[in-house]
């Protein structure tokens, strides 16, 4: 349903956007997790513009829509100061498990794609904003998705136990 224009168009409405889809196109699909459709859309005076439905197999991710709000409405859309930018949230679409949001211009941030002055900026900007995260995920959290694939590892690649356990016990260390 979600990558046909009508369909797609209808729940738009009922959303309250005014964008209107032309067409769509599947980017990326994780089966049985996540998939990215590309749409090709009008915005209300008929100007063209890409924006991307994330569809998530679990239900429209309306925790993460409302942070994307609320970062575009607090300075990080195109009139703000920081020079980070997020895309704009168009609509939220729970009966098709998908949020739009409009495509952003430029470079995804990144330490590659970025030099440290501007990551810093970036980084200033969100923790001086009154936007704050709905999750947390912490070193442990990190830690224990490690300690879950070097498992996994281990069973795939038995020879390469004992290396592993030295990982884990530098790991452990720190």
């Amino acid at each position: 349903a979600a990558l046909d224009p009508e369909e797609v168009n209808r729940a738009l409405v009922e959303a309250g956007c005014s964008a209107h889809v032309e067409a769509a196109q599947l980017v990326r699909h994780k089966r049985g997790r996540r998939c990215l459709i590309s749409y090709d859309m009008l915005d209300p005076y008929g100007r063209p513009f890409t924006a991307f439905g994330k569809i998530r197999a679990k239900g429209a991710d309306s925790r993460s829509f409302a942070v994307q709000q609320e970062l575009w409405n607090s300075g990080f859309g195109p009139d703000g100061q920081s020079g980070a930018h997020v895309a704009e949230p168009l609509a939220l679409l729970p009966h098709l498990g998908m949020w739009v949001q409009a495509e952003v211009p430029g470079k995804a941030f990144s330490t590659l794609t970025c030099d440290a002055g501007q990551a810093a900026r970036a980084i200033s900007a969100l923790h001086k904003s009154a936007v704050r995260p709905l999750r947390r995920h912490l070193i442990a959290d990190e830690l224990a998705i490690l300690d879950e694939r070097l498992t996994m590892l281990v069973e795939r690649r038995p020879e390469w136990a004992s290396h592993i356990a030295d990982i884990r016990h530098a790991v452990n260390e720190r």
